[in-house]
């Protein structure tokens, strides 16, 4: 009886997925090194395994009543691990006289807890969390600026993060009601098989101000952020239930090795918003910071499009408020510019407290990226640069763009050292088709695996003095040992090859169906380069690395097939019968048709390898006829 009521009063919780293997074995976890301390207080402590990076949940119920239990008790855990690092993380109340406290161990090894609270079931409970090491391969641990190279971005584990984000903002209110997340799944899944890193999720809004209709639109959303209404609101509660879906969401971009980049706030979306700088505005950012820093796929942003926010002290105030309430210290921003009212971003005396700049810009797009590099030493990311028109021609908002305009935005800031964000119609605003998918977006698979597949893009800086025909051509370059060379409308130009040790290997890739070409290989001196595709927007790689021509387990007479694939996304390679490149392209699944290949090659008979993403995962290579 002892032991369950020990139980009962201190429960460990695991967010996110969990078998029932995992769930027996930490169950056993439980039980081997639960231990009695401090008899006279009748306190429990045990060791349960979780993985570096990963959030669980600590669970603490106490018998006492409190008017607003939001507002009326605190409660706190200073976590002390290997080398005596230690975290103070805030809890959260989620109903039921019980409050949780989210932890993420960031070293592996034994940690210990201490509570803290003026209510005494709550206070001085101690425990302990067993980190063993991270098994998942799309999480890296925390995201920061990268010290080598400040225009980009670099995990704890020492990889690197190519950001490329696509703007979801209704991925969290849509269908709130649905514990599976089946259409907030569907958007996110369609996102992650081709190469996107990052979402941009509205916190909380309720409609969009030029207004729309049908089933698939989903403003106001079916749940409130707090208790009562969007008309009449109470600001001093949260709505659990909805902040308990939100959870979900984070979780399942974690699980998926998505950033979440959150807006706090936004101002033309209808919310009926606490005043600001009030006590209850900062219950709402308190919320959503303690909630969410465990995870390390996070990204805060105070607002979208914050130059509508004309108070500066009041942004800096809450920009601070995040900080001093997060122990991991995750990446801070606003969504800012445009060229209305003043800057925050670029006031060197307010922008101390962003890690980054986040821009909305439509038009001189590669001068602008340079001339924010120039203003201070950090990323930008222009989130904002172009709206896709809908696969049907219509549109939820009066701005639309072809889907190779958004394109070549997309290269003009790729190119000029920044990161771009991806708009599409129907998937920005309230009207969220999550089974539809762009006619554009396939473009950005191809982007970001040639990127990321080929290059040490972080290493290179715009340098388009290299290229002979600037016209809508523009170069990154580590010089001497890497090139980037991107070809708006094809054609031909020379680049400058200088301290170029033996020879560099090349390869072209066709930004509107992915086929990649061998080029070269190129030496010191003046380059010619010919795009092999007229009047198509091409880019060109030069490295020290091998080109993609042949793969040696192709081009004989029975495909090869090996066990041991590991999780996805999955890179999916096709070669023509003499082995020599057709196309790529990136899927969530393990498996391909003939359908997922007809978008990338011409009919034909081909060769198919598909690759995990994991380090040392083996290949599977069959051949797929192509209608």
């Amino acid at each position: 009886m002892l032991v369950l009521s020990l139980l009962s009063k201190l429960k460990l919780e695991y967010h996110g997925k969990v078998d029932i293997m995992k769930l027996m074995h930490h169950n056993f976890c439980y039980l081997k090194y639960m231990i009695l301390v401090f008899a006279g207080l009748g306190l429990p402590i045990w060791a349960a395994d979780v993985e570096q990076w990963h959030p669980t949940d600590l669970s603490f119920t106490t018998t006492a009543t409190f008017a607003n239990p939001f507002k009326d008790v605190t409660l706190d855990a200073v976590f002390t691990g290997p080398g005596n690092v230690t975290l103070k993380i805030p809890g959260f109340y989620v109903g039921a006289n019980t409050w949780k406290i989210r932890f993420a161990p960031t070293k592996v090894g034994a940690w210990t807890y201490v509570t803290s609270s003026p209510d005494s079931k709550l206070g001085n409970v101690t425990g302990s969390v067993n980190c063993v090491a991270n098994t998942q391969a799309n999480v890296h641990g925390r995201l920061a600026v990268d010290a080598a190279n400040p225009h980009h971005f670099r995990f704890e584990d020492g990889a690197p993060f190519f950001l490329m984000g696509g703007e979801i903002d209704w991925l969290a209110l849509i269908n709130c009601n649905d514990a599976t997340l089946a259409k907030p799944k569907q958007i996110v899944d369609m996102y992650a098989a081709q190469g996107f890193t990052a979402l941009n999720i509205f916190a909380y809004a309720w409609d969009t101000p030029w207004g729309n209709s049908g089933p698939e639109d989903y403003g106001p959303p079916d749940m409130f952020a707090w208790a009562g209404t969007n008309a009449n609101p109470d600001h001093t509660r949260l709505n659990t239930a909805f902040w308990d879906h939100y959870d979900k969401v984070i979780d399942y971009l974690f699980q998926k090795g998505i950033v979440a980049y959150i807006y706090f706030k936004d101002n033309n979306k209808g919310v009926n918003n606490p005043a600001n700088g009030s006590s209850n505005d900062s219950l709402r950012f308190n919320n959503i910071v303690t909630r969410y820093q465990a995870y390390p796929n996070i990204v805060w942003c105070f607002m979208k499009e914050s130059y509508n926010e004309p108070d500066h002290a009041y942004i800096h105030k809450m920009m601070n408020l995040i900080t001093a309430n997060d122990a991991y210290k995750r990446l801070r921003t606003t969504h800012d510019d445009l060229g209305r009212g003043v800057d925050y971003a670029a006031d060197p005396n307010l922008n101390g407290n962003l890690d980054f700049r986040t821009d909305q810009q439509m038009t001189g797009l590669y001068s602008t990226v340079m001339g924010q590099h120039n203003q201070k030493n950090w990323p930008v990311y222009n989130t904002e640069l172009g709206y896709e028109i809908g696969n049907d021609g219509g549109h939820t908002y009066s701005v639309v763009n072809s889907k190779e305009e958004v394109l070549a935005r997309f290269y003009e800031v790729l190119m000029a050292g920044g990161y771009p964000g991806y708009y599409y119609t129907y998937h920005a605003w309230d009207v969220v088709k999550t089974a539809e998918v762009p006619n554009g977006l396939k473009f950005y698979g191809y982007l970001s695996h040639f990127f990321t597949a080929k290059s040490k893009w972080y290493e290179t800086v715009p340098n388009d003095n290299l290229l002979g025909n600037k016209t809508g051509n523009h170069c990154l370059a580590k010089a001497g040992s890497e090139y980037l060379v991107y070809l708006s409308k094809g054609g031909s130009t020379t680049l400058t090859l200088a301290g170029v040790t033996g020879q560099l290997n090349g390869t072209w890739m066709n930004a509107y169906t992915g086929q990649e070409q061998s080029a070269g290989p190129f030496g010191s001196g003046a380059a010619n380069l010919t795009a092999p595709w007229p009047n198509v927007p091409s880019l060109l790689w030069l490295g020290n690395g091998p080109t993609t021509a042949v793969h040696p387990g192709l081009g004989k007479d029975a495909p090869m097939a090996m066990s041991g694939l590991s999780k996805g996304p999955y890179r999916v390679d096709i070669f023509n019968l003499q082995g020599k490149s057709a196309g790529s392209f990136v899927s969530d699944r393990p498996e391909v048709t003939a359908g997922d290949a007809k978008n990338h090659v011409r009919p034909g008979v081909y060769w198919v390898r598909i690759r995990g993403n994991t380090a040392g995962s083996a290949d599977i290579l069959r051949k797929l006829s192509v209608p």
